[in-house]
């Protein structure tokens, strides 16, 4: 598997550790003075990335104990991405304007954040900081840049063909379990 595992299920996997990404993140945040950060997901959380990250959040938020609103965290349906996580996400910002940061776990839902918040004239950075996991393209060309967990896909990649191969190559495979670190990239938002 790749980006994710399965709790009690011997397997072969490469992920990141996406709590320890997300802590680092959420501290990063709060270090910049941000007190009140938002947490947007997808649903089912029981994939492990997305439980792990939301975890993270949690974690840092917790440990300046800092009471995490039940409406500053926003699960949006995994399958439905289009018209109906949109209208979610509107309404997310329209009810909570007290927001300074706002940690989004997907590429494809920060897009959606951005479109957003430009429908309802907040600026990024100035009204509200982004961070977000994934490092696409569009991140570094957008105006403001967005700051980004970065995921080491070539090597995700590199591990997850070897493993493989490996298993291929063994009358009893050993599972490998690989953890690999992120890199938190600091831009404009």
């Amino acid at each position: 598997l790749i980006d994710r595992y399965f709790e009690g299920v011997d397997c072969n996997y490469v992920v990141v550790d996406n709590y320890q990404a997300t802590y680092t993140s959420t501290n990063f945040l709060l270090n910049k003075g941000n007190k009140n950060i938002g947490f947007i997901t997808l649903s089912p959380s029981h994939i492990s990335s997305l439980h792990e990250r939301k975890a993270g959040y949690l974690g840092a938020m917790n440990e300046r104990k800092l009471k995490v609103r039940p409406e500053y965290i926003l699960e949006l349906d995994f399958s439905d991405v289009k018209k109906r996580n949109y209208q979610s996400v509107k309404n997310y910002f329209i009810n909570n304007k007290e927001l300074t940061a706002v940690f989004i776990t997907n590429n494809n839902l920060t897009v959606a954040v951005l479109k957003t918040l430009k429908e309802l004239n907040i600026n990024v950075p100035k009204d509200i900081a982004l961070m977000t996991f994934d490092d696409i393209d569009i991140f570094r060309i957008t105006t403001p840049s967005i700051s980004v967990v970065a995921q080491p896909v070539d090597e995700i990649g590199k591990h997850a063909v070897s493993i493989l191969l490996k298993s291929l190559e063994e009358v009893k495979p050993q599972f490998v379990n690989k953890i690999l670190q992120t890199k938190l990239i600091i831009r404009e938002s």
